[in-house]
């Protein structure tokens, strides 16, 4: 288990190389920084083949954007539609675990289909029993109409999931073939194992249908269980003018129950968007956050241990991630997880400085 930052290159123009996420499973952020005016597309696929819009970012000025994604894919790549630029990047964050994310092409129809499709069983192509969630259902090509996409558990009885429509927006291919529409990918909460489509109009061009989710594996076999806490809620402290070392403040705070982890191997990371509002001193005041673990107090770090920090001194947002640090946890195992900010600013400086954090991501595991 560890946290991975992903980074995907923002091209000046058109679409930008495709970046592999495939081994990042459940709640992924998102993040695309700098000075821009007009968008960027972020385009998703399960197959590196065909692609889909999934976020859109818009500006006209300094933006720091964070977005959490929540459904599997293969690879993703980003589109530039922009009049100026500067010093724009983007990445993807979330955790690795190879081989949970799973992904395949359920079918491609030729120019001409209509009607119903057969039914397609996705346990044949993710045994045992399909996928499990994040499922999200894919198209790509040519189509006048619409195509409905239905979802069973018993492969009878049938309920719809959504549609693709042919009032999607078009990106003309080259060498003279008919333009292909972009659509937004569906995606299901359900237990779905059978999947039929139905074409109300027709297929223009190839129409390819992809699908991706995630099964309940372990990581690297090792039998491993993971505590994954997600907090999208921003926090701040405000510290100075001081001497000294400033208070640690509590800003996120969890009762867990870590007995189902393995004691002999777990260990904890965080990722978390941070920044130090006032960079403008000299010397440049710092924004600190710390990983604890063990109290069993709310309010009370003093008898945890420390996992490690991330620190920045940037008065911009930027993306950072602990060490993955192992620990062994005495009984109790019900205890807090917490995370504490503080600041540094110079000794008599009569300033005042805060820490700000954006969302934070922590894995036990």
């Amino acid at each position: 288990m560890s946290i991975v930052i992903v980074p995907v290159t923002v091209p000046p123009t058109g679409d930008g190389p495709i970046a592999d996420i495939s081994a990042l499973v459940g709640k992924k952020t998102v993040t695309l920084t700098g000075f821009f005016e007009g968008a960027y597309v972020l385009l998703a696929s399960h197959n590196d083949t065909t692609f889909d819009p999934i976020l859109t970012f818009n500006s006209d000025g300094r933006e720091n954007i964070k977005v959490t994604l929540p459904d599997a894919y293969k690879s993703v790549r980003i589109r530039a539609a922009v009049t100026t630029s500067s010093a724009v990047s983007a990445q993807v964050t979330g955790i690795s675990i190879s081989g949970q994310n799973l992904f395949a092409t359920l079918a491609t129809f030729l120019p001409g289909a209509g009607g119903s499709s057969t039914v397609f069983d996705t346990a044949s192509l993710f045994p045992p029993s399909g996928l499990e969630t994040g499922i999200n259902i894919m198209c790509a090509g040519g189509l006048e109409g619409d195509l409905v996409v239905e979802g069973s558990q018993n492969g009878a009885s049938f309920n719809p999931i959504g549609s693709f429509q042919a009032g999607s927006r078009q990106r003309q291919l080259l060498g003279g073939l008919p333009p292909a529409l972009e659509f937004n990918p569906l995606s299901t909460s359900d237990n779905t194992r059978y999947l039929r489509f139905t074409l109300n109009g027709q297929v223009t061009s190839d129409l390819t249908l992809t699908v991706g989710g995630n099964i309940a594996t372990t990581s690297s076999g090792s039998g491993k269980s993971l505590l994954v806490l997600n907090e999208d809620e921003g926090r701040s402290v405000t510290q100075g003018p001081t001497e000294g070392d400033p208070t640690e403040s509590i800003v996120y705070e969890w009762m867990v129950n870590l007995s189902d982890l393995a004691a002999e191997s777990i260990s904890a990371q965080m990722t978390a968007i941070i920044k130090s509002l006032d960079a403008s001193h000299d010397p440049v005041p710092t924004a600190k956050f710390t990983l604890y673990v063990g109290s069993t107090t709310p309010g009370d770090n003093t008898h945890s241990m420390n996992l490690g920090n991330i620190t920045t001194s940037s008065g911009s947002f930027v993306l950072a991630t602990s060490p993955n640090t192992p620990f062994f946890l005495t009984p109790p195992n019900e205890c807090l997880v917490q995370v504490t900010a503080q600041t540094t600013v110079p000794a008599n400086s009569g300033e005042l400085n805060q820490a700000v954090i954006r969302g934070i991501t922590v894995v036990i595991g």
